[in-house]
């Protein structure tokens, strides 16, 4: 299993996964209106990066640059085959891990309803129908989380070694 950008040679995997992905929508394209509506979307910025298991695609998610430090999520989809296995959010940790690595802060996705609980679970906050989260104030966030445990744990432990301490002293006595 591996996600990636897709390629030149993904063409035909990546029409037929969307063409399942907009009659899931209710819209039916041919080939040549898909190839079209691909084509618009990488001279727009649009990067589909595809999920891959064995040689076939399974889903996709798009990532789309809108300024320096944010991007849209879009077109997360996992054919209906593959459904139920957690593939949703391997392609959407994928897309949080891209946009860490190029110090990307806001990111934005309009998302269908199935997908609400998925984003929340990744620590986005649902704004009317936009899904929006900073990923810096998150990341941020859980690493202040992460530091404030470490600092309970020592707490904790300092406080059992006194209490330790104190009871030798008082059977000393």
């Amino acid at each position: 299993m591996e996600i990636v950008k897709a390629a030149r040679t993904d063409e035909k995997a990546l029409l037929a996964l969307l063409k399942e992905y907009f009659a899931h929508e209710g819209k039916d394209y041919s080939k040549h209106e898909l190839q079209q509506i691909i084509t618009r979307a990488q001279h727009s910025g649009k990067e589909f990066h595809l999920l891959k298991e064995g040689t076939r695609v399974v889903g996709c998610i798009s990532i789309i640059l809108r300024e320096k430090n944010e991007v849209e999520l879009d077109t997360l989809f996992v054919a209906k085959a593959f459904e139920g296995k957690g593939y949703e959010a391997l392609l959407l940790d994928h897309a949080l891990a891209f946009c860490e690595r190029e110090n990307i802060h806001t990111i934005m996705s309009v998302i269908p309803r199935a997908y609400e609980l998925l984003f929340a679970q990744k620590g986005f906050h649902l704004h009317k129908n936009k899904v929006c989260v900073e990923l810096k104030k998150q990341v941020t966030q859980q690493k202040n989380l992460h530091e404030q445990l470490k600092d309970l744990a020592h707490v904790e432990e300092t406080s059992d070694q006194t209490s330790e301490m104190l009871g030798a002293l008082k059977t000393r006595k």
